[in-house]
Parts: C-alpha cells; sequence; structure tokens
C-alpha cells in the first residue's frame, strides 16, 4: 500500500448539533461528497475538498438518523435514510427534495444495519434489523427502491 499524499485533512464536518450515527462517501457532479446522518435528526451532505456543506440540511427527519447510503437511481444521484423509527426515505441529492413516499418497517426502533446497492437493474436497500429488546424479532427486508 502507498502512503505517499496521505494524511490528515483538517476538521471536516462540523455543523451537525449531536453525533453523526453513519457516513458514506461518494461523488456528485464530479465533486467528491460526504453524506452524514446525526442524532440531531438531520442528514447533511458535505463537499469534502472545501470541507463545506453543500446547501441546507436534509430535515424531514424528527428522530435521529442512523444510516445512510448514496447511489443513483433512475440516473439521479439520490441518498438514502433510516431513521430510529425505522422509517426509511429516498431523496434527490440535486434538488434536496424528497422522491416518493416514506417506507416504514413494522419493527418499531431501527437497530441493526443497511447496504444500498444494485440489484440487476434495480436499486435496492438490504436492511436487517431486531426489536429494541435484545432477544425481540429480528428482521431482513429487501426494499426495491426502483430502476437503477
Amino acid at each position: 500500500m502507498c502512503n505517499e499524499g496521505v494524511g490528515r485533512r483538517g476538521d471536516l464536518l462540523k455543523g451537525h448539533t449531536d453525533r453523526i450515527n453513519s457516513i458514506t462517501i461518494g461523488q456528485l457532479d464530479g465533486e467528491a461528497i460526504a453524506v452524514s446522518g446525526s442524532g440531531d435528526g438531520t442528514v447533511r451532505v458535505w463537499d469534502l475538498d472545501t470541507g463545506r456543506q453543500r446547501g441546507e440540511p436534509l430535515k424531514s427527519h424528527l428522530r435521529p438518523v442512523y444510516w445512510v447510503g448514496i447511489g443513483q437511481l433512475e440516473g439521479q444521484p439520490i441518498a438514502a435514510f433510516i431513521d430510529e423509527g425505522n422509517a426509511m426515505r429516498v431523496w434527490d441529492l440535486r434538488s434536496g427534495r424528497q422522491r416518493g413516499k416514506t417506507l416504514q418497517d413494522r419493527l418499531p426502533v431501527f437497530i441493526g444495519t443497511a447496504a444500498l446497492g444494485r440489484l440487476e437493474d434495480r436499486i435496492v436497500v438490504l436492511v436487517t434489523s431486531r426489536s429494541e429488546r435484545g432477544g425481540g424479532p429480528r428482521a431482513t427486508r429487501l426494499w426495491d427502491l426502483g430502476p437503477a
């Protein structure tokens, strides 16, 4: 592994008022970005070259955000978020608007993990979660968001 040019790039992602629970990196219009979800109920998009926030925070979540993922849906850049109440929303990263309806799982609290990816020609989110009681039911869901 080559470490040439590797090093700390300074303090990034200043703006959340609570801890960051999930973060992912990718590209938006050829720029390196990060998308973060926080206990403050917001999702923020960051320009990794400047360290500055891009646009306003996405605030549709009243509960802490525990998972974020980014990808392409119908050729448009999107971010998907899951909040503490197991509600998933998909947002258009260019417009800053929610796409479609909120998807809600039957488990009352999100305690688990998720992954956004492509399955054949579809964009999907695989979610595994369990009830907040340690021995409670576990669930794995595959949400089909639509065509890639």
